[in-house]
């Protein structure tokens, strides 16, 4: 039975007859108290090797919590890019954690990035594995402590501009321990304004003119020339 924090067990044993009890706890996220679970086992039966009261090693266990942390973060290339250019994009994972992990996780929804570029499909990942679907990246893998993995791509914004211009990018990890959980922690997104280069026609034009202009003033200030025709 369990009552008030105490696991207790009653029964009849036999000579030579053994009994076998087994439980599971699952730690709190995150994790309180001491980072110690520490666990004590104790009979009043006569002749029990864990008495009450008494502390005899074999009968506590002491299991050490370890925490996990999952570092990440987001750079771009650029702070603004000019309209059909390409933004290069790098996302770095780190295990600098006390546990590691078996299969950490990161997304990368790109919406606020589609409107004003496309993907140019060359995700890569130095470990785990990658994918993109429905406009998002998706990457899962094992990390050991002290492991890293970066991830990289880029994106081509779109010719003329289109959108609101701005490329707003966004990681975020389910993955206990990890800094962007939300994605709007510092480090975890970027943005990238986007430019066009706008030449008017006009004035385009008035140059034109004005180089014609130049010629024509440059011809009539030369001399005439001698002609080159010889008499008979």
């Amino acid at each position: 039975t369990y009552v008030d924090s105490v696991l207790t067990w009653t029964g009849g044993l036999p000579v030579g007859a053994s009994v076998v009890i087994r439980y599971s706890v699952t730690l709190h996220d995150p994790v309180a108290g001491n980072r110690i679970l520490t666990n004590v086992v104790e009979s009043p039966a006569t002749g029990s090797t864990c008495p009450s009261g008494g502390n005899a090693p074999a009968c506590t266990v002491y299991v050490s919590i370890l925490l996990p942390h999952l570092s990440i973060t987001q750079v771009a290339d650029r702070t603004t890019v000019t309209a059909g250019a390409a933004v290069q994009y790098t996302v770095t994972l780190v295990n600098d954690g006390e546990a590691p992990y078996a299969a950490a996780n990161l997304t990368n929804p790109l919406s606020g990035v589609l409107d004003d570029a496309t993907y140019a499909g060359n995700a890569v990942a130095t470990a785990g594995t990658v994918v993109y679907a429905a406009g998002t990246l998706t990457w899962t893998g094992g990390l050991a402590v002290g492991a890293s993995v970066t991830i990289g791509y880029s994106v081509t914004t779109n010719l003329p501009a289109a959108g609101d211009r701005r490329l707003v990018n966004t990681v975020r990890s389910t993955s206990s321990g990890a800094t962007c959980s939300i994605g709007d922690e510092e480090g975890c997104g970027t943005i990238v304004a986007t430019w066009q280069s706008v030449i008017r026609r006009s004035h385009m034009l008035w140059w034109q003119w004005r180089r014609t202009m130049l010629i024509v003033k440059h011809e009539l200030a030369q001399p005439d020339r001698p002609s080159s025709r010889r008499r008979r």
